[in-house]
């Protein structure tokens, strides 16, 4: 990972205006390291136990470039999610695998002491609980990153943020309560109690605004998630859909909007192995390809070669298919579901209120051609 790739912006100053933007940039693994570089450093990285995760991404790339560096000794905490999850067992091996040069992998039995450590660095909500005192001298950092499920990251939220005003996550307190997400209330204090913030997202504007006036803030582009390549993928893939086999994710809905739609296109459908009999039923099967249950990586290469990302779920728990698909740059149509039951259609991202097929392709068939 270069330096055009992870790069740092120092903000404006306490005094200067919140939105003003800010002129300088330096390296983000050299900004954290002791001017001198001599003296060795203890770093503590807390990652989420959950595998596909923005935050876990970017520590990954972060420790593959610290881990060059002489006198350093790199522990990674693996904190468990919120409720037990059969899948965590699993991907605490894989986070050994995958760190397997730090000096320790462990699932940690209490909070993390930012004291024992020179260098602490966490990636979001759930790792920072893991933090006896986010306050704690500079070497605290958190890395938010846009994928992640908190809907104070959603570009609609931001931008909520931005047309109201709102100069720091403390003065979002109100706002928070005032559209119902109590659940991120105590972050924000938390965020708010953090020195360091680098937020990362392929929303940098919005970000940050919304971050107020943080000492520093990084800037992750999209390119961040692509492997061998400097710049943007081509982007040839023209409707993305997922087929998980599960009635209520809309899978039935997705197979007959595909059925009814007429512009000539390429069709990328990531898939399960149990929704296969669904894919029977698409029709257009010279214009579709089909991948199931890709890695990380080539999911990051499908969505950044996506132009429109179909999302026409009954049940948008999370909403993490739309905001992975707009933290790559595409255009998303989906239902108003779950994290989306608020949201507007707005920019590049289009909201359909009923689950109606011809709907749906009304929208993909106008945005297609207003493209060409």
């Amino acid at each position: 990972m270069n330096k055009s790739v992870i790069q740092e912006y120092i903000g404006p100053s306490a005094s200067a205006n919140a939105f003003a933007v800010p002129a300088t940039r330096v390296d983000l693994v050299q900004s954290l390291l002791p001017e001198s570089g001599s003296r060795s450093m203890r770093i503590a990285l807390l990652i989420k136990s959950m595998r596909r995760s923005g935050g876990n991404r970017v520590i990954a790339g972060l420790f593959d470039r610290l881990r060059r560096l002489d006198n350093i000794e790199i522990h990674v905490f693996v904190v468990p999610e919120s409720s037990p999850h059969l899948g965590e067992v699993r991907n605490l091996f894989m986070a050994k695998r995958k760190y397997r040069a730090a000096a320790s992998v462990t699932r940690p039995g209490r909070a993390v002491d930012p004291g024992e450590y020179d260098l602490l660095i966490s990636t979001s909500r759930r790792t920072l609980d893991f933090v006896t005192d986010p306050a704690h001298p500079r070497h605290v950092h958190l890395l938010q990153a846009i994928e992640a499920w908190d809907t104070v990251n959603s570009p609609f939220f931001l931008d909520y943020c931005m047309e109201r005003r709102y100069p720091s996550p403390e003065d979002c307190i109100d706002l928070i309560r005032e559209i119902g997400l109590p659940q991120d209330v105590r972050y924000l204090h938390q965020i708010g109690l953090v020195d360091r913030i680098r937020t990362v997202s392929g929303y940098l504007d919005s970000a940050i605004r919304y971050a107020g006036r943080p000492s520093e803030v990084v800037v992750c582009e999209p390119e961040l998630f692509l492997r061998g390549t400097g710049g943007r993928a081509t982007r040839d893939i023209d409707i993305l859909l997922f087929l998980r086999g599960e009635p209520y994710n809309g899978d039935v809905l997705s197979v007959a909007i595909t059925n009814t739609f007429q512009e000539p296109c390429h069709m990328m459908v990531v898939a399960t192995r149990k929704a296969t009999p669904l894919l029977k039923k698409i029709r257009r099967r010279d214009q579709t390809s089909v991948i199931f249950d890709p890695l990380d990586g080539a999911l990051k290469e499908i969505f950044a070669s996506t132009r429109f990302v179909l999302h026409p779920s009954l049940c948008n728990g999370g909403g993490f298919i739309p905001i992975e698909a707009l933290s790559f740059g595409c255009n998303v149509v989906s239902s108003r579901t779950g994290w989306l039951s608020t949201a507007k259609s707005t920019g590049n991202l289009i909201i359909v209120d009923r689950h109606d097929p011809s709907l749906y392709r009304s929208a993909l068939e106008g945005c297609l051609r207003c493209e060409k």
